[in-house]
Formats: structure tokens, sequence, C-alpha cells
């Protein structure tokens, strides 16, 4: 079994996380210093409102690319 360190729980290190849980033969380890997952893409909750940080574009001519974060985290197209 090969074995994945990723370092980082932001955008991109869960979804390398993920691809590698995808694939057979994979023991994966994600450190993150925080206690949340996803850096700066989080929504908080103040007076029962939510208030979304982190980016609000993905721009990509890439259908596959937008294809596979979308199935994940759904976006406008």
């Amino acid at each position: 079994m090969k074995t994945a360190l990723i370092i980082g729980g932001g955008p991109a290190g869960c979804l390398i996380a993920h691809v590698f849980g995808l694939k057979s033969g994979w023991n994966v380890t994600l450190i993150e210093k925080a206690s949340f997952l996803g850096a700066g893409v989080r929504t908080r909750w103040y007076g029962g409102h939510p208030y979304t940080f982190g980016p609000r574009h993905f721009l990509t001519q890439n259908e596959e690319a937008f294809e596979f974060l979308n199935k994940y985290c759904p976006l406008r197209s």
C-alpha cells in the first residue's frame, strides 16, 4: 500500500485527498492546523444569516474540471 501525507486542508489539500481516496491502494493522511477544513472557504452564521468567505468564481474552459468540482461543490455556470 502506498502512503500519501497531505499538509493543509484547504481546497487543494481536500481535493487531492479525495482523489487519492478514490484510488485503491492508497493510505491517505491529511493534516490541518485549524479546527476546520476549507481554509478561507467557509460559512459563518450570525443572527440567523449566513456570511460566506472565500472565492466567488471558478473560471475555466475545461469542462471536465468544472464537472468534477461541480459534483462536490455545486457551482453556477
